[in-house]
Parts: C-alpha cells; sequence; structure tokens
C-alpha cells in the first residue's frame, strides 16, 4: 500500500522545594464519587474493558506550588497556591508486590496564554523560578501518592521551562511575559518535558523544544546526556511545527530501543507523523510514517492530528494516543495500537513531508510503507471528558494506565481596570505600551475596548484535577494485533 496519500484509518526558592519534597504527600480526593470507581466499556474488538477510575485534588496543602515572585492579584487568585501538574508523562516503576507506582513528570511549568506582541504569540510564566519535575505517584484504591519529586538539573543547575532565545535552535517563536505583562529572558536550556519512559536503568526524558532527549538519573533527576537534532538525532527534527516536538516516547525491552514520536506532523497537510527509532547502545536510527486519516479530523485536515503518549508492549508493538478535534469540531481521543512490522524506514528521506501531497511526486512514494495501525478503544465513548490525555504506561499484558495534564489549575482571562473578568479571548488582544515605564495597553479590532490587563485565575475543579485511569482488557493486548479490526 503506498505511503502517500493515506487513507487508514530552573530554581524553586527553599520553601518551594521543601514543600514539594514531602515524601508521600496525600493527595485528597473531592467529595462525591463523580469521577471515581469502577465503569466498563467496550474496546474497538467488541471486548470488555474494566476501567478503574481515581480522582486526584491535589486538596493536601504541603502538595501545592506557591506562586513566589508572582503578581498581588495572582496570588490573592491563587491563596492555596496551585495544584501540582505530574501528568505529562508516566511509566511503570518497579514497585513491591501488590504496590502501584509510576514515575510521572511535569511539563515546563505554569504559564498561559498571553496577548500578541507584534504579531507573535506570547505565554504568561508567573513562576520563573519553576524547575520541571520528576517523581512518584502511587495509587492506592482511589487515592494517591505523590513522593520523591525532583527537579531536572543539568551540570548541577535546575532547568528552566523558560523557552529558548529566538532565532536559535528549540525556539517556539512565543514572547515570555511574567503576569505583570513584562518581558522574561529567555532560556537557551529551557525544557518542556512531554513523555517519560525507563530502560532498566536509567529515565529518558523526551521533550518538545529541542526536540530533545535526555538520559536522566531517576534517583536524583540529573542529566546525564542530551539529545538534539544534528546532536545525536536527525537534523530534520530541528523543523518541528511550534510545540509540537517530542510528545510520546517509550522504551522497547525486546529491540532495546528508543522510541520517540511527534506531536504532530511537520508539514501541516502531510498525512503522517514522523515516528524516531533510536538504539543507545549501537547508535542505528530508524524512521516511519505514522499514516494520519485527513477525513478523521476537522476540515479533513491531518494537521489537526495529535499524538499524547504511548508505551511499548515489546517487538515493536506500542499502543498509542491519538486525539484532536474530530470533524464536528468535538475532542476525540482514541487508543491505537502500532507495530513497526513491514514499514519503512524513512531515515534520511527529508523531503517526504512537502512532497507528500504533491501529485507529480506520488509515485515516488508508492514503495513506502507506513506503520500498521488499529483501533483499540475509543477514549470518549468509554468516558473520559478531559482534553489533554497525555500519560500512558503499561502495568502488565493486560492492563494500562492513562493520565491527564491538569495544566496547574490555571488559565489567563481578559479583565477590566477594576479586575472584573471579561468575555473575549486572551489572543485577540495585542500588547503595545512603553516597556521601560512598564505601561502597556491592550488593543485589537476583536480585544474589548475594557480590557485592561490578563488575569490568571483558576480553571474549573473538574479542569484542576488529576485523573487517573487503569484499563484492564480481556486478553493480553499483544494478543489484538492476530486479528483484524471490523470496520
Amino acid at each position: 500500500m503506498p505511503i502517500f496519500p493515506f487513507d487508514r484509518p530552573r530554581v524553586f526558592t527553599l520553601a518551594l522545594l521543601a514543600a514539594l519534597l514531602l515524601s508521600a504527600c496525600p493527595i485528597h480526593q473531592p467529595e462525591g464519587p463523580k469521577r471515581q470507581g469502577n465503569q466498563e466499556a467496550l474496546s474497538a474488538f467488541g471486548d470488555k474493558v474494566i476501567i478503574h477510575a481515581s480522582t486526584l485534588a491535589f486538596e493536601n496543602p504541603s502538595t501545592r506550588i506557591p506562586l513566589t515572585g508572582s503578581s498581588p492579584e495572582t496570588q490573592a487568585s491563587f491563596q492555596r497556591g496551585l495544584p501540582p501538574a505530574m501528568g505529562s508523562g508516566m511509566v511503570l516503576k518497579p514497585s513491591a508486590p501488590g504496590i502501584l507506582s509510576f514515575w510521572v513528570l511535569s511539563d515546563r511549568g505554569p504559564n498561559a496564554d498571553g496577548p500578541s506582541i507584534q504579531n507573535t504569540d506570547s505565554k504568561l510564566f508567573p513562576i520563573q523560578s519553576y524547575s520541571p519535575l520528576i517523581g512518584t505517584l502511587t495509587i492506592t484504591g482511589h487515592e494517591g501518592a505523590l513522593s520523591d519529586l525532583h527537579p531536572l538539573t543539568m551540570k548541577d543547575h535546575p532547568l528552566k521551562g523558560l523557552p529558548h532565545p529566538e532565532g536559535s535552535l528549540g525556539a517556539t517563536h512565543e514572547v515570555p511575559l511574567d503576569d505583570r505583562l513584562h518581558r522574561l529572558p529567555s532560556d537557551p536550556d529551557g525544557i518542556d518535558p512531554e513523555a517519560i519512559t525507563f530502560d532498566g536503568k536509567d529515565l529518558w526524558i523526551a521533550e518538545e523544544y529541542g526536540p530533545a532527549l535526555f538520559r536522566v538519573d531517576p534517583n536524583t533527576g540529573a542529566v546525564l546526556q542530551r539529545l538534539g537534532p544534528g546532536q545525536g538525532l536527525p537534523e530534520i527534527y530541528a523543523h518541528r511545527r511550534n510545540n509540537r516536538g517530542f510528545e510520546a516516547l517509550a522504551y522497547d525491552p525486546d529491540r532495546k530501543t528508543l522510541n520517540a514520536v511527534l506531536q504532530s506532523n511537520m508539514d501541516e497537510q502531510a498525512p503522517f507523523i514522523r515516528w524516531l527509532e533510536w538504539d543507545p547502545s549501537k547508535g542505528l536510527t530508524r524512521e516511519y510514517a505514522y499514516p494520519i486519516a485527513p477525513n478523521d479530523y476537522k476540515k479533513g485536515h491531518p494537521g489537526e492530528a495529535k499524538l499524547g503518549d504511548m508505551t511499548s508492549l515489546g517487538q515493536g508493538q506500542f499502543v498509542v494516543i491519538e486525539e484532536g478535534k474530530d470533524p464536528e469540531g468535538h475532542d476525540r481521543h482514541w487508543l491505537m495500537l502500532v507495530d513497526l512490522k513491514g514499514a519503512s524506514d524513512i531515515h534520511g528521506k527529508d523531503g517526504l513531508e512537502s512532497l507528500s501531497h504533491a501529485p507529480a511526486a506520488s509515485s515516488a512514494m508508492a514503495p513506502l510503507q507506513p506503520l500498521t495501525k488499529l483501533r483499540l478503544l475509543d477514549l470518549d465513548q468509554a468516558g473520559w471528558t478531559l482534553e489533554k490525555t497525555e500519560g500512558l504506561a503499561r502495568i502488565d499484558e493486560q492492563s494500562l494506565a492513562l493520565t491527564n495534564d491538569n495544566d496547574f489549575g490555571m488559565e489567563s482571562r481578559l479583565a477590566d481596570g477594576e479586575g472584573k473578568i471579561l468575555k473575549g479571548k486572551v489572543h485577540s488582544c495585542s500588547l503595545e505600551g512603553d516597556e521601560a515605564s512598564h505601561l502597556a495597553l491592550l488593543t485589537g479590532k476583536k480585544c474589548p475596548k475594557k480590557a485592561k490587563g490578563i488575569a490568571l485565575v483558576p480553571t474549573s475543579r473538574e479542569a484542576a484535577e488529576q485523573v487517573v485511569w487503569t484499563l484492564t482488557f480481556e486478553r493480553p493486548l499483544k494478543d489484538y494485533f492476530k486479528e483484524p479490526i471490523t470496520p
């Protein structure tokens, strides 16, 4: 089958660090069983899936993140601090029998959309000293506990999440601002972690900026090795779309390879996403095409498709989160089975993204085979209601764990001169003014006339929670590869 077109389907204050390193801080549940308990769903193969849901509300004060250095207005909106956000990635942690624990990961830190600045997007970072974290999440019944939280460090310096300088490798073309709308310095060592895996000795983290891979000491959070485009990884990944770097990562224990996948296609029209397989011991690199069916997405646009996370089943087989806006504009989240067997190695073929939608080049693409993928479970039909499905881990032969990114329970809203929240989108306003005098003005045709500033406010209680699902299938997950799915 031709590959084109696809029809197939930095630093913490001592107070903050002390708070976060409290061992086994309990995460209390919210009142009511609304999003907890057991439920059943059907896989795409028609057999039963038992779902055990735990809602982690982070009510214990010791788990909250103080808004050190933020504005008085932001601190007033979050008097208890921010809930942690440790759902960007997860992987099973070897533990004693009967204990279910995972290494978990935060992203670059609390941030929210800001106004446009000279036609460039901005992001508000209320805690510029935030260092991305790894930690342990232990699930007991419907309760969880965070422990062993460590900031990621490199050369004994905590890494931070501020964007890279404009024009440098890994730049996202975002202007970093504090919550007073003052510019912040960019950071050439900034990191935006999005996925985590374990090779039996060390942790590996995939991040979005570079994109890059980091080998990390699981006991300290120290970075032992960094790989980026042209620095151990193929140079082509430097051309990833903004904020669409590595999002998924898994270690295959049988092939002894790391597998990292971009969040989206590099060319918005290309009907595939690049998948990297890398052998740390031999340095061998292979790449594959993860196929996108454009008709599965809004306006038939393959650029709408995104991958969340993935987990390895061994022997080149994986479960992957595929998500995006469906043709009706609704959020869609699928678990997909993916097999590397038979897929063409596209490593070194750097022009495929642009060639893939050029009719004259279709004959050159014909011999190339994409990865095989089959739908395993429609998460939305199974009861998943959250937008950001970002952590996926294999528990055993028949079970998976799934979690979300709660974005620290914070969002940005337009506000008038008295702090009243206004209707309208933050990015519809442009920021103008005198940086030296700290005078700022929000303007724009679609910007409300009363808009005088940007307020950081709590999201809904539901959106601020971290939900963990464990999904148990009727048979081993690898068995599903033995039969085709019924259309």
